[in-house]
C-alpha cells in the first residue's frame, strides 16, 4: 500500500518475537530448555532442539538519527579527537575539511554500537552451547531494527561484516537484519519490512532454516499483527541489492 495513505502498527518486538518462536517448530525460551541459569552466566534467548539452533535477539532501539543523539555522538567524537565545541562551530562555519574527520569518527562510532551488540550475542550463543552441551548447534543472531531511523540497511550489513571479521571465536552462523518497526521504500512507494540474512563463511547450508524462519515470521506478522499487502522473496542478488539500497520512510517514526 502506498505509504502516504497508511500508518503501520508499532510492534512490541521482544514480546511478539517470543510468541512467534514458541509457535514455530518446537521453539522454546532457552531458559525453559535448560532450567534455571545462575546469575552472571551469559545465555541466548531461544533454542530449537529439533534443529539444534540457538537464537539471540538483539533490538536496536536507540534512534541514531535523532538530532540530539546525533549531536551528542558528534561532540563525543570531537572531544575524543581533541576539539572543543567552539572549534567544532568554527569548523562548521568555515567548511574546514577537519570537520570531515570528526564526522567520519562519529559514523564509525554509530557502526561500532551494532558491532558490539553482535559480538555480545556471539558470546551468549557460545555460552549457551556449553550450557546445552550442544557444541555443534547452529547460532543465529536476529538483529532487529526496533526504532533506529539513523541506520541504513547498508550500514547495518557493514557492521555485520566488520563483526564477523573481528570475532576470533565465532559461534554465529548467520546474522539476520530485519526491520519490524522501521519501514523502507525500495523505489516503488510501498512500505516494506526488510529481512536480510548474512552468513558466515561455510554456513550457507543454514539458509534453509533461516529462510523458513523468515517466511514464518512474515506469516506471523500478517496473521497476528497487521496484514502485509506485498511480499517479495529475497532469493536473488538483485533483490538483495535493492534491499540494501532501500530508503528509510522517516514519516513513520515516533509512532509508539
Amino acid at each position: 500500500m502506498p505509504h502516504s495513505e497508511w500508518k503501520p502498527k508499532f510492534i512490541n518486538v521482544e514480546g511478539e518475537f517470543t510468541k512467534f518462536v514458541l509457535g514455530f517448530r518446537g521453539g522454546k525460551k532457552l531458559v525453559d530448555a535448560t532450567g534455571p541459569i545462575p546469575n552472571g552466566f551469559l545465555n541466548a534467548d531461544y533454542y530449537f532442539a529439533k534443529d539444534e539452533v540457538i537464537i539471540e535477539l538483539k533490538c536496536l532501539s536507540e534512534n541514531a538519527g535523532n538530532p540530539e543523539v546525533e549531536s551528542r555522538r558528534i561532540m563525543d567524537s570531537a572531544r575524543h579527537l581533541g576539539f572543543t565545541p567552539f572549534h567544532v562551530l568554527r569548523l562548521m562555519m568555515s567548511g574546514n575539511p577537519e570537520l570531515q574527520k570528526i564526522l567520519r569518527h562519529a559514523h564509525a562510532k554509530k557502526i561500532r554500537t551494532v558491532v558490539e551488540a553482535i559480538k555480545k550475542a556471539n558470546k551468549q550463543i557460545r555460552a549457551s552451547k556449553l550450557i546445552l552441551e550442544r557444541p555443534n548447534a547452529r547460532g543465529l543472531i536476529a538483529l532487529a531494527n526496533d526504532n533506529n531511523y539513523g541506520l541504513t540497511p547498508s550500514e547495518a550489513m557493514s557492521a555485520v561484516v566488520k563483526a564477523f571479521n573481528n570475532i576470533s571465536d565465532c559461534h554465529c552462523d548467520c546474522v539476520v537484519y530485519f526491520t519490524p518497526n522501521v519501514l523502507h521504500d525500495i523505489g516503488d512507494k510501498v512500505a516494506y519490512n526488510l529481512w536480510i540474512p548474512l552468513y558466515n563463511v561455510g554456513s550457507e547450508i543454514f539458509s534453509t532454516f533461516v529462510n523458513e524462519f523468515g517466511t514464518a515470521w512474515g506469516d506471523y506478522v500478517h496473521n497476528n499483527i497487521e496484514p502485509l499487502i506485498s511480499r517479495i522473496k529475497n532469493d536473488s542478488d538483485d533483490i538483495s541489492k535493492t534491499a540494501l539500497n532501500a530508503s528509510i520512510i522517516a514519516e513513520f517514526k515516533n509512532r509508539k
